[in-house]
């Protein structure tokens, strides 16, 4: 396996590139179904969201192994100056350290990971 060296990027740049990854897959993915536009955009938006983000990581963390943890956790615990108003400020951090995992998988070419994530916490339920 291709290990990214996360020193290398701090916690909220992992993040930033997460959350620029996590809603690229998810706009391809509902690309693929066809919809109007404005049903595929209001999808999509269901799930780029701090609260939803929030909710996987929690489902996801205890299958992490142990480096994905390490860079999940230390996105979480990073300094965080202001969170916004649609969340509590722990569903931020969980979404935050969700994103920076995102953006490690990314960057480790590790996308099946992505999609795993894709499969089984947002294709399932829409079915």
């Amino acid at each position: 396996m291709e290990y990214v060296n996360v020193l290398d990027y701090d916690s909220l740049s992992l993040a930033y590139i997460g959350d620029a990854v996590w809603e690229l897959e998810l706009r391809k993915e509902f690309a693929k179904k066809h919809e109007k536009h404005h049903l595929f955009v209001t999808k999509v938006k269901k799930y780029v969201n701090a609260k939803f983000q929030s909710l996987v990581y929690l489902k996801i963390f205890d299958g992490l192994d142990d480096y994905e943890a390490a860079v999940s956790k230390r996105a979480r615990n990073c300094v965080i100056k202001s969170y916004p108003k649609s969340c509590s400020p722990i569903e931020y951090r969980n979404a935050t350290a969700f994103e920076a995992l995102i953006g490690y998988y990314h960057l480790s070419k590790k996308e099946n990971k992505i999609c795993e994530i894709i499969q089984n916490y947002i294709i399932k339920g829409e079915e």
